[in-house]
């Protein structure tokens, strides 16, 4: 009797494990869709960056496993609630019908391909884009890497980027040849930290804009005496302009105006050289 009442016991206790373990599951999975929705509202996603979207989604994930964000959907609405209005345009396809499982991959698959740049453009940004500027030696090989990705080789690469580098710096790593890429760029950070302090560096820096004053100087000084001799052929010319008016002027004056003589000897008198009849200019007067 003993044994039975422990049997039916041990089976009511069974039952009742089993009638509870449904609701212990679905208890644990709304506490975890509570737990990523908590989780979510933490998550400060950067802006969408259109120069290297593979290197902002490489943030985006990160974040996304920082807060134990696991949900697909929530990942995909995430992304979209960042993206800006040109963005959003290249993928208005995939917003408008989202397939039903996946997502958030095919939306960063996506964007990857449509917001890239072509092979084409970014072989042109290495070769006759970037430049040095003020980044250090080492930031420009790294982006210059990036460009390269696998369609250029390590030599065609380190010949592209010591071209984008100082005079001093490239005599400097001509002595290094067959060191590694990278170390060959930490050396030249070193070559420009140690270079852009050096007095020598400061006082040739210094002595650039003085000679560039000097040299204007010069310039302006020729270009004073260049106006100072137009001006002065200015003057002759319209001196000898004025001379020659007057002198017109007074050739079309004439001299009297006397019926009885003839056009030439009323214009030009005792000067004249012709005479037309009648005219009584030279006859004896009484």
């Amino acid at each position: 009797m003993h044994n039975s009442d422990s049997n039916g016991t041990d089976s009511a206790s069974a039952s009742n494990n089993d009638n509870s373990a449904p609701g212990t599951l679905q208890q644990s999975q709304t506490q975890q869709s509570i737990d990523e929705v908590n989780e979510v509202r933490n998550i400060r996603l950067p802006p969408f960056w259109k120069a290297n979207p593979n290197l902002w989604f490489a943030q985006v994930d990160a974040q996304f496993a920082t807060f134990r964000l696991r949900s697909d959907q929530l990942k995909y609405f995430h992304v979209i609630s960042v993206l800006d209005i040109d963005t959003l345009q290249h993928v208005s396809d995939l917003i408008a019908n989202p397939p039903e499982n996946n997502k958030y991959e095919s939306l960063k698959t996506t964007l990857i391909d449509r917001c890239s740049d072509s092979q084409e453009r970014q072989i042109k940004k290495l070769l006759s884009e970037i430049e040095l500027n003020d980044k250090k030696p080492s930031q420009l090989l790294r982006e210059m890497r990036v460009l390269a990705k696998n369609f250029v080789s390590d030599t065609i690469l380190q010949t592209l980027w010591l071209q984008r580098l100082p005079t001093n710096i490239q005599v400097v790593l001509s002595a290094s040849a067959g060191l590694d890429l990278t170390k060959m760029s930490e050396i030249a950070d070193k070559v420009i930290e140690v270079t852009s302090n050096s007095p020598a560096f400061i006082a040739e820096v210094s002595s650039k804009p003085k000679q560039n004053l000097c040299g204007c100087e010069g310039q302006i000084s020729q270009l004073s005496q260049q106006v100072s001799e137009m001006s002065e052929k200015l003057d002759n010319l319209l001196r000898n302009r004025s001379r020659s008016r007057l002198r017109s002027s007074s050739r079309g004056t004439a001299l009297t105006d006397n019926k009885e003589y003839c056009f030439y000897h009323n214009q030009f008198g005792n000067k004249a050289k012709k005479c037309n009849t009648p005219c009584s200019f030279n006859q004896p007067k009484n």
